[in-house]
């Protein structure tokens, strides 16, 4: 074999070689790239997961605190014990309805029970009973809103 002979069979082995690492080269880059979109979709299922939790705690922080401002002036309008006033009366009582639909019978069994013991159905049918005046339709129509937005609270909490 002469020196020509042993050179081209040296190129020829060099370009074997390359397409060999060529080939190698795209199969690891192809096994890498699906690695790291495995990797990239699980992050961004845990960073989806931890934003819903968040997302979630927040609410119920939100409901909470909503609660609480409600049952810190249904505790002070309770302390007061009443009133000789009838007016005054019927102001702390209107209230004390109010607030105590608004945080709901679950927290305050005994006292919704003493202070709004209808339904909505019933509700609506005083609402639309013949001798209900006025004042008192839009008092049940306002009362009926005010638990279904409390419903509604509840419920994206």
């Amino acid at each position: 074999m002469t020196g020509e002979e042993v050179g081209l069979w040296i190129q020829g082995a060099s370009v074997v070689v390359a397409v060999g690492a060529s080939v190698v080269a795209l199969v690891v880059g192809g096994v890498d790239r699906r690695a790291a979109e495995r990797n990239a979709e699980r992050d961004r299922e845990a960073a989806r997961r931890l934003a819903e939790n968040e997302r979630r705690e927040a609410a119920q922080h939100a409901r909470r605190m909503l609660d609480f401002e409600a049952l810190l002036r249904l505790a002070e309008n309770q302390r007061r014990g009443g009133s000789s006033d009838a007016e005054t009366r019927s102001e702390l009582g209107a209230e004390a309805a109010v607030l105590t639909a608004m945080i709901g019978p679950e927290r305050l069994p005994r006292l919704s029970q003493a202070l709004n013991p209808e339904s909505e159905a019933e509700l609506r049918d005083f609402m639309d009973a013949p001798g209900t005046v006025e004042w008192q339709k839009r008092a049940a129509e306002a009362h009926l809103a005010l638990l279904q937005i409390t419903r509604e609270i509840r419920e994206a909490s």
